[in-house]
């Protein structure tokens, strides 16, 4: 992972400060029945390839060194341990559907999907993650304002279980609708999106921290030709290193794009 390089006096500054500076952003959950209002500057959006797997409690990453990947984000070379471990599982399976390719699915990265709004109650940045479907569907209300998005506010809103779940952006047509707060930051809020908001959202795993993760979960890493101390340096394995970033305990299944 490449990290920021400071010289002159940004270096004195880090150096008073006894740290330096990085991104503190973090996502904005949107659980089934949660809804926002929010002021849509633009389409402002990012999209990263995310492993993750809830029923395994494997939470969100990126990984340090990413794969290759062909058009339809199936891994194709410089294979990630997690990549290695959907490999193993996809070679056994015979169908989409039978128990193997299910396996498989907990180690397969996905393409997600990350829109940035301004919550018209905070008056602050949220950067939200979807699917594929889900992005297409917000992405698809913005065009259709995007002429005239300075004019009106929002309803972001999730709704349903597993996959029935459904995100919907629907305007308000009467700013007047809003609270006296919500119309008051609808004025003052930008009508950009400083990019900078996207920086550091997710976890990034080296490959090390995947084998310990591996291990974890349950998965034989020698079946795909890694020695199990290869992830030792930095601990057992055992270990949830997003402890503190979100409370993952209070999110179901279906609220989750992964």
């Amino acid at each position: 992972m490449t990290k920021k390089v400071l010289t002159g006096d940004n270096a004195l500054d880090a150096l008073n400060e006894g740290t330096e500076e990085q991104a503190s952003n973090e996502f904005t959950y949107l659980k089934s029945g949660d809804e926002f209002i929010v002021k849509v500057p633009g389409i402002n959006m990012i999209s990263e390839f995310v492993y993750g797997s809830f029923g395994k409690k494997i939470y969100s990453f990126i990984a340090e060194n990413p794969s290759e990947k062909s058009p339809k984000g199936f891994p194709t070379g410089n294979l990630t341990p997690f990549d290695k471990a959907w490999k193993y599982y996809k070679d056994q399976s015979d169908d989409w559907q039978d128990e193997m390719s299910q396996e498989a699915n907990h180690f397969r990265a996905t393409r997600k999907f990350t829109i940035g709004f301004y919550d018209l109650d905070s008056g602050e940045p949220i950067m939200v993650e979807f699917t594929r479907n889900q992005a297409n569907a917000v992405v698809e209300t913005i065009k259709k304002y995007e002429e005239r998005l300075d004019q009106f506010a929002f309803e972001l809103k999730k709704s349903g279980k597993g996959t029935n779940t459904t995100v919907t952006l629907s305007l308000i047509p009467i700013l007047d609708d809003l609270t006296d707060k919500q119309r008051e930051n609808f004025e003052k809020l930008p009508n950009d999106f400083d990019a900078s908001n996207f920086e550091g959202l997710y976890y990034v795993m080296s490959d090390e921290e995947q084998i310990e993760t591996l291990q974890r979960v349950g998965f034989d890493v020698s079946l795909i030709g890694l020695s199990a101390g290869e992830g030792e340096s930095k601990g057992e394995g055992s270990a949830n290193p997003f402890e503190g970033v979100a409370d993952a305990g209070d999110i179901e299944e279906g609220d989750l794009p992964f």
